[in-house]
């Protein structure tokens, strides 16, 4: 179109995407001293427009129809015919790079329908309420099992006692028996005694008769014959 020749370089330059991130401002001494009402008229136009811009583009973008980044994109397009300036074309430029940023990220997730939190709330409730249920259940239980070990336990020390009161009098029978069985045994032993000298007693007695009989014989038997040996006479 303009006439002039370009190298294979500066044509495959022109092809690439990096020209799009660079823009040609070519000044010369007539826009160096553009006139500053112009500009102004620029701005208020440019602002003006893209309020009415936003306007009619807003409920596209909320409906779905266009992405925030597109909405940019033709927004820039839109600024670069009042020709704001470079600071301008970098705002906009960095506003389309936040927002293609943006688009890459995973989306956010839906928010919650208040139903199934509802429900969830409600499923969460039953499960504490089965919960701590539970927990009274274990917790009476382990209190009724103690109670149960505690008795058991009692009845345990009970039969014990009771086991060793029945030894001690069954031991207090015995040393009783013991005792009573050693008096009858003394007492059998002091009336064998008695028995015993009794005994002797009567023993001495007869042979004392005896011998008493038996001198009575011999003094009978010698003055029998005492009497033979004298004549006619009368014993005196």
């Amino acid at each position: 179109m303009t006439g002039i020749a370009l190298t294979p370089e500066q044509v495959q330059l022109l092809k690439t995407d990096i020209s799009r991130e660079f823009n040609i401002d070519i000044e010369t001494d007539g826009t160096i001293k553009a006139d500053l009402g112009k500009q102004q008229e620029n701005v208020g136009g440019f602002v003006q427009g893209l309020a009415t811009y936003f306007d009619a583009i807003g409920p596209a973008v909320t409906a779905g129809y266009m992405t925030p980044a597109e909405a940019v994109g033709l927004a820039r397009t839109f600024a670069r015919n009042f020709k704001l300036g470079r600071q301008a074309d970098h705002i906009l430029d960095e506003w389309q790079k936040r927002l293609d940023a943006k688009a890459k990220e995973p989306p956010a997730p839906p928010p919650p329908d208040p139903k199934l939190e509802v429900e969830k709330i409600k499923a969460q409730t039953a499960a504490q309420g089965a919960q701590v249920e539970m927990q009274k259940t274990q917790m009476q239980g382990q209190i009724d099992q103690q109670t149960m070990t505690q008795e058991a336990q009692l009845k345990q020390a009970e039969f014990d006692m009771r086991m060793q009161e029945m030894q001690a009098e069954q031991q207090r029978a015995r040393e009783a028996h013991a005792m009573e069985m050693q008096k009858l045994q003394a007492e059998a032993v002091v009336t064998a005694g008695r028995h015993a000298l009794a005994a002797d007693e009567q023993a001495r007695a007869r042979e004392m008769g005896q011998e008493s009989h038996v001198m009575g014989l011999q003094a009978l038997k010698a003055k029998a014959e005492a009497a033979k040996g004298k004549p006619n006479g009368r014993a005196k």
